[in-house]
């Protein structure tokens, strides 16, 4: 699986946001410890919280 820095809809990239060659979103939220949430494919909401950083 490959990341890429996830980019909005003006092109630019979202800080501390990846998304993987198969769409999974990961983004890093820093909630007094750092979350990283991973949203599937065309989803809004996330399904899942990962306390560590996923690999690259």
């Amino acid at each position: 699986m490959k990341w890429q820095a996830k980019r909005n809809q003006d092109g630019k990239v979202i800080p501390r946001c990846w998304v993987s060659d198969s769409g999974y979103t990961v983004a890093e939220c820093r909630l007094p410890h750092s979350r990283y949430p991973v949203t599937r494919p065309g989803a809004s909401l996330p399904f899942a919280m990962a306390v560590k950083r996923l690999p690259r």
